[in-house]
This record gives C-alpha cells, sequence and structure tokens, in this order.
C-alpha cells in the first residue's frame, strides 16, 4: 500500500510541474551565432629546427681560390633536383682568366721575339 501511495505522490508530482511548466512564459532558447573567419594564432618559440631530410651542398673546387657568392635561392624554397640554388660571382674568375691570358701572351711574344733575335744574328754572322 505504501509503494501505491507513493507512485501516486510521484505521478502526481510529475503531473503538476508539467502544467506548471506548460502555462509559464515562453522563454527564449539561449542561443550562440556563429560566423566563418579566418583564425590567425601567433605563436612565439625558441630553439633550433632540423630538417627532416637534408642534403649537403658542396662547392666546386676547380677554382682554388675563395669564392664570392652573387646570388642564394630564398629560404624555405622546395628545390628538384638539379635547380640552382646558388650563384657565384665570377667577376674574379674572369679577372684571373684575363690576367693568366695576357701573361700567356707576353711569354708568347717574347719567345719569339727572342727566336726572331737568334735567328737575326746567326743570319749576320
Amino acid at each position: 500500500m505504501k509503494r501505491v501511495i507513493l507512485v501516486v505522490v510521484a505521478a502526481g508530482a510529475l503531473v503538476l510541474s508539467v502544467v506548471v511548466a506548460a502555462r509559464s512564459p515562453t522563454a527564449s532558447t539561449p542561443s550562440v551565432v556563429l560566423y566563418k573567419q579566418m583564425v590567425i594564432r601567433h605563436v612565439t618559440a625558441e630553439g633550433t629546427v632540423e630538417a627532416e631530410q637534408a642534403t649537403p651542398i658542396t662547392a666546386p673546387m676547380e677554382g682554388h681560390q675563395p669564392m664570392k657568392i652573387g646570388w642564394v635561392a630564398e629560404d624555405q624554397t622546395f628545390v628538384h633536383k638539379d635547380d640552382v640554388v646558388i650563384r657565384f660571382d665570377p667577376t674574379d674568375f674572369e679577372t684571373s682568366l684575363l690576367r693568366g691570358t695576357i701573361a700567356q701572351e707576353k711569354a708568347s711574344n717574347k719567345a719569339t721575339r727572342n727566336e726572331v733575335d737568334r735567328t737575326a744574328k746567326s743570319l749576320l754572322h
């Protein structure tokens, strides 16, 4: 009997709360409006970054003298095999080549002059 009374009281309380809720003024449902926009997040960090995969680059050794860099590819540029990443300034090499060519021509002219002088002396004697 106690159970029946407890069930009836619970059912009555439920019905009473539904009736009270139905008669109360309509409350607005809370809502949030979302807008699509770009999200920018700035992160300040400090440390050392290492490449996952890196290929060492060496300079050509034919010059036998210090080389000046004339151009370097932009940092963080993705490159493929045989892409140019550094161009060396050819000015020093061109100057050395020109000086060598001039020295060779002077030596050749001097040797020719000496040969002519020897030939002229042998003809005169």
